[in-house]
């Protein structure tokens, strides 16, 4: 009877520490968020600008918003987007917004990524 109970006692006592080590490890594990915006107003500077948080940021230049540039804007948000695939982000949500008429419009879309 004695060594059941220290059977269970132990058993109880691995579980334990088991289980604190599975919940320290998956806080250690946070997910990381990268969100990154494309600005292309008519007039204005296009740019990309990738949000690491923490203050870290970065910023990639389009070509002005103009019929001809398209495939070279969306060619450079696309290789942005494949790159921080390659790093470990998954593209988790977007959205876009545009306003304005036809001597000033700005378009504005959203990129949300994670990591974990």
């Amino acid at each position: 009877m004695k060594n059941k109970i220290l059977i269970f006692v132990f058993a109880g006592f691995l579980f334990t520490i088991l289980i604190s080590f599975t919940l320290t490890d998956s806080k250690s594990r946070a997910s990381e968020y990268v969100m990154m915006r494309a600005y292309e107003p008519i007039g204005a500077k296009s740019e990309l600008v990738i949000s690491y948080g923490n203050e870290k940021s970065e910023r990639i230049d389009l070509h002005d918003l103009k019929t001809e540039n398209h495939e070279f804007n969306m060619n450079i948000i696309l290789n942005t987007i494949n790159r921080l695939a390659a790093e470990g982000y998954t593209l988790v949500s977007t959205s876009s917004s545009g306003v304005g008429n036809r001597t000033s419009i700005v378009h504005v879309e959203t990129y949300m990524f994670v990591k974990n």
